[in-house]
């Protein structure tokens, strides 16, 4: 498959799929704010079950469905961070600042800045896109397995067996990332902003409605157990659901934004569609459809399935190297793309090559 740098145009296949769907950026305002109060409804129910339940049945099974709701918040959350949940720019903001500061304690301007920002603008780009930035515990980059000592190339030789474990520790991660982040914001007068304190607000209520409340009718024991035993559950969902999307073989890793590779392209190559069933449609809330996500990211979630059918068509009659894969093939692709860190294209003709499958992997 020999795809152009160049491509066809953003502009036509916007073209059809208004002619097939008709507005698809329109909101759609109830369902997704339906989707969000039920996971957090399922959510407290979770909590509840395992503060209240009787038995170690019931509190597992109190403690799971929990940790799958919070992880449906945090992807209709995304929704609302590209400003595709509600109608208007402040509201998608307030039902952000409630998903992700408020009820998972993520840092939602941190968000903003790497995901929507960052990461949108540059996917797999090394430097520049953090979600692909692992070291100094991980690399997936040959260039990075190439250098410190010997105890530090064996670590790496071994991330295979330690990144299961580390997984555990995921979501703790992310929280603690958001609070340096927002604490870095606030003590620097030229980054703050007022959007960094509503931020802190947020993630500081947090505290008070998942542990500080609770601990009145629960044992705080029980409560901080249960919050830690939801997070590792969450940590584990979020390399599921989204390091199928970038980090398999087949999609390159870019080692400049190479503006004469055109960015339609880019989107399509870096990125992995998932096959998933009815319940990873609704844990994943449209990251499943990275590909449509990433060429239009303003738009509802519950829209792309009908869009990524139209976009594999499109770059089928374009030659454009377009990937989907079973949820459980795109984890383990995910997963050992850690056990062989690969080479970084330096050049467009690298990158579509490596994406067609036409370079070795």
């Amino acid at each position: 498959m020999n795809a152009p740098a160049t491509g066809p145009t953003l502009t036509a296949l916007r073209a059809r799929i208004e002619a097939e769907l008709g507005d698809f950026h329109a909101p759609m305002t109830a369902r997704v704010l339906t989707e969000l109060s039920l996971a957090a409804v399922i959510d407290v129910i979770g909590m509840t079950l395992f503060l209240a339940g009787e038995g170690w049945a019931i509190k597992t099974f109190g403690v799971l469905i929990a940790g799958l709701a919070h992880m449906t918040i945090g992807t209709i959350g995304h929704t609302a961070s590209h400003g595709a949940a509600m109608g208007g720019r402040t509201s998608n903001r307030v039902i952000t600042y409630i998903a992700y500061p408020l009820l998972i304690n993520l840092s939602a301007t941190m968000w903003w800045r790497r995901h929507c920002t960052l990461h949108h603008r540059a996917p797999n780009v090394v430097g520049v896109d953090t979600d692909i930035e692992f070291s100094p515990f991980f690399i997936i980059r040959e260039e990075e397995a190439a250098r410190g000592g010997l105890l530090t190339r064996l670590w790496w030789r071994l991330q295979i067996v330690t990144l299961p474990l580390a997984l555990a520790f995921n979501a703790m991660s992310q929280i603690r990332q958001g609070w340096a982040f927002i604490l870095s914001a606030l003590l620097d007068r030229k980054r703050r902003r007022p959007q960094h304190w509503i931020d802190l607000a947020c993630m500081t209520t947090h505290w008070a409605l998942w542990v500080v409340i609770p601990a009145m009718f629960a044992p705080l024991g029980a409560v901080l157990l249960f919050y830690a035993l939801r997070k590792i559950i969450v940590g584990y969902m979020m390399f599921a659901v989204l390091a199928p999307g970038h980090l398999p073989s087949r999609a390159p890793l870019l080692g400049r934004e190479m503006p004469e590779l055109d960015w339609m392209v880019r989107q399509i190559i870096t990125t992995v569609d998932l096959r998933v069933g009815w319940l990873g449609s609704v844990l994943c809330a449209g990251l499943q459809h990275q590909v449509a996500h990433h060429l239009f990211p303003a738009v509802p979630h519950p829209r792309y399935a009908r869009i990524t059918a139209i976009v594999e068509e499109f770059c089928e009659e374009h030659g454009l190297p377009y990937h989907r894969v079973g949820w459980g093939r795109g984890v383990m692709e995910a997963w050992w793309a850690f056990a062989r860190p690969r080479a970084t294209c330096e050049s467009p003709d690298d990158a579509l090559a490596w994406a067609a499958g036409d370079a070795s992997r």
